[in-house]
């Protein structure tokens, strides 16, 4: 080596050490970046399900109201069906033994009349 090729040689050596200083700097910013990266994604992950979650459970309480509200429509219409059968019952058991006691009286204003002699028919 001559004293000519030695500047060159360390100016050389210095520009492949700078390289190389400035690979790693390069890949240690890639790597932070793509770890802060990794790690935004993680909490909008963790906060989407979060989300998911909490709207999974406002749904179920809003269907639990709803079924609640029904099975209470359902019950009230239960209730007045059953009143007004039982209603409807009465009136016709009414009609019925009004009916019977009318029939009754009929009979028996037949009976005395023919004992009587003035019957119906007479």
């Amino acid at each position: 080596m001559t004293d000519h090729e030695s500047p060159t040689t360390d100016t050389s050596i210095e520009a492949l050490r700078q390289l190389k200083q400035v690979e790693t700097e390069t890949a240690s910013k890639l790597a932070r970046a793509k770890a802060e990266a990794q790690e935004r994604l993680q909490r909008a992950r963790d906060s989407a399900e979060a989300t998911l979650a909490e709207v999974r459970r406002a749904i179920e309480r809003e269907r639990e109201a709803i079924l609640q509200a029904a099975r209470s429509d359902a019950e009230r219409e239960a209730t007045q069906i059953v009143a007004e059968g039982e209603q409807r019952a009465s009136e016709v058991r009414d009609a019925a033994t009004q009916g019977a006691g009318r029939l009754k009286a009929k009979l028996l204003d037949a009976i005395v009349g023919e004992f009587r002699g003035s019957g119906p028919g007479k």
